[in-house]
């Protein structure tokens, strides 16, 4: 999410033309269909369980970036952009349900463990994939894609764990 959210300006302004402020209009849409799916992430997980949940999640993040990338008009990109930031925040709170459910007597650890340990090394990782990307926009998003499917694949079909 970091990359993208890193990237999406660069692409709105420099590749699509648009005015910047089209990206901060794009990134408040994201973030607050984003906090409604943080809420209902919890709900699903809770009746499909953890494991088709980050299929979904991640499986959907790489479909709305793929068809985001082809968007060449502001509607499509509004259209495949907002359920890419969706699909996203569905894990988060429901990472910390997670988490907590693994260190029961130790809530607040886990919580600040699964955002803010995750997040610090996701923007970490982020740091050094832009470093290495960062002059292709399209090849840098674009790599979202296959790295979203595996995600899909390793967390909803191959990893053991599974909380309902």
């Amino acid at each position: 999410m970091s990359i993208i959210h890193t990237y999406v300006p660069i692409y709105v302004t420099n590749i699509l033309k648009y005015p910047l402020s089209i990206s901060g209009t794009l990134i408040t849409c994201g973030t607050i269909i984003g906090a409604i799916s943080n809420y209902l992430g919890v709900m699903l997980m809770r009746k499909i369980g953890a494991k088709r949940q980050d299929f979904i999640a991640f499986l959907g993040m790489g479909i709305t970036v793929g068809f985001m990338l082809l968007s060449r008009n502001l509607p499509m990109l509004f259209i495949f952009y907002i359920p890419f930031d969706f699909f996203g925040n569905l894990l988060m709170s429901a990472n910390v349900v997670q988490a907590q459910s693994m260190l029961p007597n130790r809530k607040a650890l886990a919580s600040s463990v699964a955002m803010g340990l995750a997040w610090s090394i996701g923007d970490f990782l982020a740091t050094g994939y832009n470093a290495i990307f960062g002059n292709n926009v399209l090849l840098s998003m674009g790599l979202i894609i296959p790295i979203t499917i595996f995600a899909s694949i390793y967390f909803g079909i191959l990893q053991k764990y599974d909380t309902k």
